[in-house]
């Protein structure tokens, strides 16, 4: 029977505090790192012979980058603003809770509940921000991938008969891309080999056969294998981009989340305050404070405006 007992109350609250300060401090590396990679794709962006440093996109990712800046500075001061509004809020509603002047409790009630909202606004623009922002982020790649091919696009001349090749080859390049995930220097000889063989290409046209002969250097074919590595690695650091924004978007959700917890107790507190049942009040009162003062998102939030970790080494 004890072995299928329940831990207790305080290894559960004390397992979420230790999870809560374990997320807030990977925050922090996660910073480092996406600032490491904001700029690891500005320079692959810029060594990118397509794109170079003058293209748009070079602009609209350092344009990202400085969005990034803006949101996470602005998150650190809404974090510092709301650590001093929970610790002022559990010091002011202990006493309130045991004071006998109901009117002075109304209005107390009254002010925290304005504070409230602003801190909820406040954290949700800085979820939506850091959503926003990995959604940009993820939709990148996409566009430097479309200016790429756009760049590189072979026989772009008006004949169909061109047309018609490099889709097969590009068929071919998929196919062999695949198999071999992304080994692009073993891919570089398997597809040399391949077309080195290709001196002449047969294409069914308009019910008719076609035959088109052709001795090209296939260095080109290696270079663009390269750049498909490249993106490729890109893609890698996008995708990891993403994720860690998102992770900043759910710690502010956690915030909105724990305001709506204290707002419901005030909100409920305040109702008693016109049905002249003191207790009731008290109640709703001392519950609010103990929620904002016995959690660690305090020092989580505190450490967090200061670019810390809230785990001390």
């Amino acid at each position: 029977m004890e072995g299928n007992a329940l831990p207790p109350y305080s290894d559960n609250r004390d397992a979420a505090r230790a999870d809560l300060k374990q997320k807030f401090t990977a925050l922090v590396h996660d910073q480092r790192d996406i600032q490491e990679i904001f700029r690891s794709i500005a320079i692959e962006l810029r060594a990118t012979p397509e794109i170079g440093d003058r293209h748009p996109l070079v602009q609209e990712w350092e344009a990202l980058r400085e969005r990034h800046k803006h949101t996470y500075n602005k998150s650190r001061h809404s974090a510092s603003w709301c650590a001093r509004y929970l610790e002022n809020f559990a010091k002011t509603l202990i006493p309130l809770s045991i004071s006998k002047d109901i009117p002075e409790k109304k209005e107390m009630i009254k002010l925290f509940l304005e504070a409230i909202g602003a801190h909820m606004e406040a954290a949700k623009e800085n979820m939506e921000s850091f959503s926003e922002l990995a959604r940009d982020v993820e939709a990148f790649p996409h566009r430097v991938a479309s200016a790429v091919r756009t760049a590189n696009s072979p026989w772009t001349g008006s004949s169909g008969f061109f047309v018609k090749i490099e889709e097969w080859v590009e068929q071919l390049w998929n196919s062999i891309w695949q198999m071999i995930a992304g080994l692009f220097s073993k891919l570089a000889h398997v597809l040399d080999a391949a077309l080195a063989r290709l001196q002449r290409i047969s294409i069914s046209f308009c019910g008719a056969s076609v035959d088109v002969w052709f001795q090209r250097d296939y260095d080109y074919i290696r270079q663009d294998l390269i750049e498909k590595q490249r993106e490729r690695e890109l893609q890698d650091n996008y995708d990891i981009l993403h994720d860690k924004l998102s992770g900043f978007e759910g710690a502010w959700h956690l915030v909105h989340v724990k305001c709506s917890q204290l707002l419901a107790d005030l909100e409920l507190a305040q109702s008693f305050t016109e049905t002249n049942v003191p207790r009731a009040v008290d109640t709703n009162l001392a519950a609010a404070a103990a929620a904002a003062l016995d959690d660690s998102l305090i020092e989580c939030l505190r450490a967090y405006s200061k670019g810390e970790s809230p785990i001390s080494s």
